[in-house]
């Protein structure tokens, strides 16, 4: 437990220092995204522009304008919430699943238990 709790704050620096200050789009991510838990999204910046289907409870679907995702595209991805809040994130970017008719990429959110449960996400595309 120790070690994903470290490994969760790690994450969140990294997203961080992307998008410090949410202040100016120049990044070196092609894409970076703060995502609210309805799926509209309140920042971005990048190469592209970050797009979000939110299609059931914690289900997020992601596409870029212009498209620079692929099949196993990088997606690295962190709830947001006040300090040391406990939740699930996941990012499919291959596998069959509710994303398909999006392009096949999507972020997932889950409370402390697994159960789904819509919240605000960062997304970074590098």
């Amino acid at each position: 437990m120790k070690a994903r709790i470290i490994g969760m704050v790690f994450l969140m620096t990294v997203i961080i220092a992307f998008t410090a200050g949410c202040k100016s789009t120049s990044t070196s991510a092609r894409a970076w995204a703060w995502v609210y838990a309805d799926g509209a999204v309140y920042k971005h910046g990048g190469v592209a522009t970050i797009e979000v289907t939110r299609v059931g409870t914690g289900q997020y679907c992601i596409q870029t304008n212009p498209n620079i995702l692929e099949y196993l595209s990088p997606i690295i991805a962190t709830v947001q919430g006040v300090d040391l809040y406990a939740a699930f994130i996941n990012a499919n970017t291959c596998w069959s699943g509710v994303c398909d008719n999006y392009g096949g990429h999507g972020v997932f959110t889950a409370d402390i238990s697994g159960k789904p449960q819509d919240m605000s996400f960062t997304v970074v595309i590098p």
